[in-house]
């Protein structure tokens, strides 16, 4: 059984974002960086399924060459290879592009099962995921909040809905599974597992070797164009009641109600 789980590496949602002068994209300079934490679940998920089955579990994930740092965390995790594409041909914000290279990746690595996580943190578009099961022409289930393994080939999923409702089906590899957040315990990397993912295999890919042009990477029908950026403007405003105070709490009952509106 093979796995292949699509991370991607996104900055620390500590760290204040500013923009670059033309406002096309973020500073990168004084960032840290992490893997998706949607993604952690989804290695993790992947890494059970490997202790119980004793499947090899492939991580990749596109970007320029710092992404590395996220693919060594995840082997020293306990991912067996790694592969990223790096090449600034690659228009990382949209989402068609970004699957259909991760797609044709997976199609020469024929895993059994696709994991990935159901959004990122940075852009959380919610469409890669799909657009690769669609690419690749595999079932795929998103939402996923619990991996039942019924055999080596047969999954009972449960799934989250909006309102807190939940969904069991049952779904035969291959497939694509998009996790969400909360349902596992992504395992820290240990100093055992940090020093063995230094010899594990790690490859460098471009769009030549996968035989992909810029232009192969936009559908004909394709309607998205990147704009740019904004800094949300932030405005305050404060406002001193005075009188008494069944005045004060009068008008604040007011001010609540019609300018408010939560009450």
């Amino acid at each position: 059984m093979k796995i292949a789980v699509c991370i991607k590496q996104v900055p620390n949602r500590d760290y204040a974002l500013s923009l670059e002068p033309d406002q096309q994209w973020i500073r990168e300079q004084d960032l840290a960086w992490e893997i998706n934490e949607f993604d952690l679940y989804g290695i993790e998920a992947a890494l059970q399924l490997k202790d119980k089955f004793q499947a090899e579990v492939v991580v990749v994930s596109l970007g320029p060459q710092r992404v590395t740092d996220a693919l060594r965390k995840a082997l020293a995790m306990g991912c067996d290879r790694a592969i990223l594409v790096n090449d600034d041909r690659i228009p990382m914000t949209a989402p068609y592009a970004t699957a259909k290279v991760l797609a044709e990746v997976l199609r020469r690595e024929s895993p059994d099962l696709v994991i990935t996580g159901v959004q990122s943190e940075d852009m959380a578009y919610f469409q890669t995921g799909g657009i690769i099961a669609e690419l690749l022409g595999m079932e795929s289930a998103s939402m996923i909040v619990a991996i039942e393994p019924v055999d080596e080939r047969h999954f009972r999923l449960q799934l989250e809905h909006e309102g807190g409702a939940h969904e069991e089906i049952e779904v035969e590899l291959p497939a694509v599974f998009l996790v969400q957040t909360g349902w596992n315990q992504p395992r820290y990397a240990s100093l055992k597992g940090i020093m063995m993912a230094k010899k594990k295999p790690l490859d460098t890919l471009t769009l030549d070797d996968l035989e992909l042009t810029p232009e192969s990477l936009r559908p004909a029908q394709a309607q998205l164009q990147w704009l740019g950026l904004e800094e949300p403007v932030q405005e305050t405003h404060v406002e001193f009641l005075e009188g008494s105070p069944e005045e004060i709490a009068e008008t604040l009952l007011e001010k609540l109600k019609k300018e408010a509106h939560v009450l």
